[in-house]
């Protein structure tokens, strides 16, 4: 069996035979005549007889069974549309593995075990096959078809949507599975690039992925935010980031020398795009008289060069290329007389001279009679952006001719109100010391996405990286009396819990030898005995050894499940899950502030990955106050119980805290879940990955289960002895608290 991972176009496993035997024709016909008996119709006949005996000249050694197999399997599962395309796609699958029949078998196997997962998806993907193989390997279009599994999850519609690229979570898949940087991955890295090139400190944000193509495929700005697509194709194998850090260079020097932007007033959109196009060359040419090596960082990227073919974006690329390369030849007069007039003005290039040479150069261009089609224009080369920054658009400029142009029908202000939900407060997690929780004081009821996260998938046994986003809501208040009733009505608890602190000596465990009794012998004071013993002296009988602790040093995190089973009442009773919930978070927290420990509380539920909503109760850096107490008193339930991404939320803000032991202490009545994912083993198989991520960085995580089913996934996940099952719900308030002692002495 081959590597599904290896690069088919470095396979070298296509040496065949060229002697068939001398059956095989005979058995090609009898292939043949398995799908005329099957009755699937005249038109699937017709495919096999139109591309098999190309696809037989390469295969030479195949019999045509498993070619026939597939198009019945395809036939039966998926259609006869799909079942007729596929001989055609197999015919370019081939071509494109370079002929390789180990690997074309890969994909035929491929294509067959798809068709009972996707039906309804398999004819776009076959008619896709060139575009797909074109950027994939066997492996990686694997990955790219689970991924649109899993976004449309048993929704057939929604599948559909992805297969045919109607959404652009298709694209993005596809370009991260070709190996090309996603955004998220460097974000952090060109935002200390930007500064420390040009001294600018801005807001660096991902479009939103509900973008059209020519404002996803091209970075934009404002004079504080950068927007940048969620991947770049890999435009150089061996750096394929190069082109975001070529991009934020490029806005970099617009933000120091494009200080003053172009009202657009009844300027066409060519008079636009030309005019941006020579500020362009001026910001970049001031960029590189300050920073001679951004050359090299851009060069690679101009490589239009001198052709018959004259339309606009081609005549646009090369005069781009002219500007920027005093070497570049071109035989064509407009690109040269823009070059000529701009090194006329070089001493003294102001963007009133862009603007006067831009007018110029359109009128010419117009004149020319060159076809521009505003609305499919894109900025070339790649690495600059729309232009939309350079532009003063008010809503009295808005021609009918530019309404759907990509130049201006929307603009950076616009997009900041009515297209983010809001900016991006923190990063996902990596190291402790650059990757602080999010500080931000919400008001009541603002919510506001602070974070994205990766989830783990056990099919294709990745990550699916800025899969979930973490939206932070200010908890709701209520009443103070609730926690204060609890007290009271737990007061033999609330004893029991100061007995219990005036006896716990938890922390770090150290030895102390020289001690007349204990578990293990101290081998240096047996020595020592035994050497008195032989020289005739009085052995000393302190040869053990214990461990003892003396101060504590941990800190916790309390995790509450508020998905909308807490919300179910006990029985017998008008009493919810949620309410014994936050009675029991009230009396470990005065545990917890008698001990000394630092902790934090913290609810989550979720409502599909887009919103996994995080309540803050309590943080590290605050007291456990009034406010506390009435955030504890205001949860409700709600959504479901995507634990991973918020276990992984949580754990950035345990790791400011440089104690000893780091504890997330979980509190749910179920097992994960959402309404988004119809796999009950994915949340699953994802929350462990979470904790196992999490172990290795020093935080454990064990999870208290309330009236969950005996026979469920708590052992799998958490590990056997990092779970607590508590039946009778009512019981926990009193548990909870020496509970959490014994569990961390």
């Amino acid at each position: 069996m081959p590597d599904l991972g290896a690069d088919p176009q470095t396979s070298s496993s296509n040496k065949i035979d060229s002697s068939p035997p001398t059956n095989l024709h005979e058995n090609r016909k009898r292939a043949y005549d398995r799908l005329v008996s099957a009755g699937y119709g005249l038109a699937i006949l017709s495919s096999y007889e139109r591309y098999s005996s190309d696809l037989f000249d390469i295969l030479l050694h195949d019999d045509g069974a498993k070619l026939s197999d597939a198009m019945s399997v395809i036939a039966i599962k998926s259609g006869a549309l799909a079942a007729e395309a596929l001989p055609s796609a197999a015919l370019k699958a081939l071509r494109l593995l370079q002929n390789d029949p180990a690997l074309f078998y890969l994909w035929l196997d491929l294509m067959m075990s798809s068709a009972p997962t996707v039906p309804e998806s398999m004819l776009p993907i076959l008619l896709n096959t060139e575009k797909l193989l074109t950027k994939l390997n066997i492996h990686q279009l694997r990955a790219w078809i689970f991924a649109g599994i899993r976004f449309g999850g048993t929704d057939p519609e929604a599948r559909l949507i992805f297969f045919t690229f109607a959404d652009l979570n298709a694209q993005l898949w596809l370009d991260k599975e070709s190996g090309a940087t996603p955004f998220f991955e460097i974000k952090r890295g060109l935002g200390f690039y930007i500064n420390a090139l040009w001294g600018v400190d801005t807001q660096l944000i991902e479009h939103p992925i509900n973008l059209t193509d020519d404002l996803a495929n091209r970075t934009s700005f404002s004079r504080d935010t950068l927007y940048f697509p969620p991947t770049f194709p890999a435009y150089f194998a061996q750096d394929p980031a190069s082109i975001y850090y070529a991009s934020a260079a490029h806005i970099g020097a617009h933000l120091r020398f494009s200080l003053d932007k172009f009202p657009v007033r009844q300027l066409k959109p060519l008079q636009v795009a030309i005019i941006s196009l020579i500020e362009d060359a001026r910001a970049e040419s001031m960029a590189m008289n300050i920073f001679p090596g951004l050359r090299q960082l851009w060069g690679p990227f101009h490589n239009a060069v001198a052709d018959d073919v004259t339309t606009a974006p081609k005549l646009f690329a090369r005069l781009a290329h002219a500007l920027f390369d005093d070497n570049y030849k071109d035989d064509n007069s407009w690109v040269m007389r823009g070059r000529d007039m701009v090194l006329a003005q070089r001493k003294s290039w102001t963007q009133e001279n862009s603007r006067h040479i831009g007018g110029i150069l359109a009128n010419e261009l117009g004149q020319m009679r060159v076809q521009f089609n505003a609305k499919s224009f894109i900025v070339e080369p790649a690495y600059r952006d729309d232009n939309r920054g350079l532009w003063e658009f008010a809503s009295n400029e808005q021609s009918p001719s530019m309404e759907s142009s990509s130049l201006d029908s929307l603009h950076i202000n616009q997009i900041e109100d009515n297209l983010y939900v809001g900016p991006m407060e923190c990063d996902e997690a990596e190291d402790d010391e650059l990757n602080q929780p999010p500080v931000k004081i919400l008001q009541l009821g603002e919510p506001i996405s602070v974070a994205t996260y990766p989830e783990y998938d056990y099919l294709t046994d990745s990550e699916r990286p800025n899969w979930t986003t973490i939206i932070e809501h200010a908890p709701n208040l209520g009443s103070i009396t609730i926690i204060d009733d609890t007290l009271e009505k737990y007061k033999d608890v609330v004893s029991d819990i100061e007995k219990l602190i005036g006896n716990a000596k938890i922390g770090h465990a150290r030895k102390i030898n020289k001690k007349y009794e204990g578990h293990d012998l101290d081998i240096d004071a047996c020595i020592e005995s035994e050497i008195s013993r032989r020289v005739g002296q009085s052995p000393d009988g302190r040869v053990y050894s214990i461990l003892e602790r003396r101060n504590r040093n941990l800190a916790v995190m309390v995790l509450l499940d508020i998905s909308e089973s807490t919300n179910d009442r006990l029985e017998n009773s008008n009493v919810r899950v949620i309410d014994v919930e936050s009675q029991a978070a009230a009396l470990l927290a005065k545990a917890l502030t008698g001990l000394g420990d630092p902790f934090a509380i913290s609810a989550f539920c979720s409502n599909k990955r887009e919103d996994v909503r995080y309540y803050r109760i309590k943080d590290f850096d605050s007291g456990y106050d009034n406010h506390s107490k009435m955030y504890l008193a205001g949860l409700s339930g709600g959504f479901s119980t995507r634990l991973g991404a918020a276990l992984r939320h949580s754990a950035l803000d345990l790791k400011t805290q440089h104690t000893q032991r780091r504890l997330i202490l979980v509190l749910s009545d179920g097992q994960p879940s959402d309404i988004d994912v119809k796999d009950d083993k994915y949340l699953v198989e994802d929350t462990r990955y979470a904790i196992h991520g999490l172990a290795k960085e020093g935080i454990n995580v064990f999870c208290v289960a309330l009236n969950a089913p005996r026979e469920n996934n708590l052992n799998r996940i958490f590990g056997v002895k990092n779970f607590f099952h508590i039946d009778d719900v009512r019981t926990l308030p009193s548990k909870l608290p020496s509970l959490y002692i014994r569990l961390t002495s």
